[in-house]
């Protein structure tokens, strides 16, 4: 049986939900997509989740945005910061640390 696949984070705030996933290219780099959503019972007593909002939904819709922005933000720095020690590793030859290599 196939596992649905998760979300790699949740931001809550009342009914509104942030679901942020994780993706992944071919090259290994990684991006991240948001999707939003407020969760509601339906007809059958099940938590459903949808993508329209009342008035009073908004604030609580605009906090989630904007933490799952500030969530992604601080792990794409990180992606960012990693590339960069990729490619000053493999323009210094990788020998950080060895005797007579060059040091950052």
């Amino acid at each position: 049986m196939a596992s649905k696949k998760k979300p790699t984070h949740e931001i809550k705030f009342g009914a509104i939900r942030a679901y942020i996933w994780t993706n992944v290219n071919r090259d290994g780099s990684r991006w991240y997509t948001i999707t939003p959503g407020r969760l509601f019972k339906g007809n059958d007593r099940k938590w459903q989740l949808a993508q329209s909002y009342k008035l009073q939904h908004l604030p609580d819709l605009l906090k989630a945005i904007a933490a799952a922005q500030e969530w992604v933000e601080q792990r794409s720095v990180g992606q960012v910061a990693k590339s960069l020690i990729d490619k000053l590793v493999k323009q210094f030859g990788g020998r950080e640390g060895k005797p007579g290599g060059r040091s950052l």
